[in-house]
């Protein structure tokens, strides 16, 4: 029912006449009482079988998880449980919410999920649910791919301690002086992809390997297209800040004000910092992976990355259902732009 028309509990039971079933608001309600930890267990063992069949199907195997996390906010400010305040990405502060981690294939089919805290800090979570994971289903040799958020030098040490290779987003930004230079110096790459077409399907790809300084390979791309987007994207959040230059900080440096290259003069008003501009702009088209598997397809590298939508997907169909079944659930994670 909640697939076929998804609504609250009472609408539901009218709804299941129309269906065929013999459905009580009073019986779903005691239902829920059924569904125990050991009982959600066993239901999620029944789900992974399928999905390893319906890989087997096709002669594949679970190689490759996708990992992330999101939150689920609750209309009220009681706090019970695992319900609780934390950091809201969507600013609703006044909200108690859970983390919701969940773990897919490469074709978007569920593997496990785990519910934490609302008050957990995101690059907790994932040793945890791994460990969990492998413990319940044995699973083998695989890559798990993920956002930069959810990782840490902890978390890639414990990766590496498990024997497990990874492929996540590096914060190139944010990486020594030596390494950005080598990162920005473009006549350096090798071409390992390019597509024609029209002007905004025209696209360059180039990538080369790094050292990171961690143990690990940084792999550097430069899309073509990206610097177009990166460009456009710059532009209409410089439009927004312009409305409000010079004007106080107070009411105004919120949302799409929060650039680096956005400052506060000694008068407390906005202003543009051109230095820190002119800095952003050098890395238009430029993003980089972090991995620690010794033979780098550079190419394949990028696809593999580029499939977390697959887990975005996740959680906007269970938004969708949760806000047609008259739940307030509201993603918070950040869906990958490249």
């Amino acid at each position: 029912m909640r697939i076929a028309s998804p609504a609250s509990k009472h609408k539901t039971a009218k709804l299941a006449e129309e269906y065929g079933i013999d459905c009580k608001v009073d019986g779903i309600y005691k239902f829920m009482d059924l569904l125990t930890i050991p009982v959600a267990n066993k239901i999620k063992k029944i789900v992974y079988k399928h999905t390893t069949t319906v890989l087997a199907e096709e002669k594949r195997t679970i190689d490759v998880l996708f990992y992330d996390l999101t939150t689920v906010y609750f209309e009220t400010s009681t706090q019970y449980e695992i319900r609780d305040f934390g950091f809201s990405k969507d600013g609703k502060h006044q909200h108690v919410q859970i983390m919701l981690a969940v773990i897919v294939t490469t074709d978007g089919l569920p593997i496990d999920y785990k519910e934490f805290s609302g008050n957990t800090f995101e690059g907790h979570t994932l040793i945890p649910v791994l460990d969990e994971i492998r413990e319940q289903y044995n699973i083998g040799k695989i890559v798990l791919v993920a956002d930069a958020a959810l990782m840490n030098n902890i978390n890639l040490q414990e990766l590496n301690d498990r024997g497990m290779k990874y492929i996540i987003a590096a914060r190139i930004k944010n990486t020594k002086k030596d390494i950005k230079e080598k990162i920005l110096d473009i006549d350096t790459y090798e071409c390992i992809s390019r597509t024609s077409g029209g002007n905004d399907c025209t696209e360059e790809i180039k990538a080369k390997i790094l050292d990171s300084g961690s143990g690990d390979f940084l792999v550097a791309y430069h899309s073509t297209k990206r610097a177009r987007k990166d460009e456009y994207d710059r532009q209409k959040s410089l439009e927004k800040i312009e409305k409000h230059l010079h004007s106080t900080a107070k009411s105004k440096l919120t949302g799409v004000l929060k650039k680096s290259y956005v400052k506060i003069n000694k008068d407390c008003k906005i202003e543009l910092d051109r230095k820190k501009l002119e800095l952003e702009k050098q890395y238009d088209g430029f993003f980089g992976l972090r991995a620690n598997i010794k033979k780098i397809n550079l190419l394949e590298f990028l696809f593999s990355y580029r499939s977390l939508w697959q887990i975005e997907q996740t959680f906007r169909i269970a938004k969708f259902f949760g806000n047609k079944a008259g739940f307030p659930l509201q993603s918070t994670s950040n869906p990958s732009s490249f």
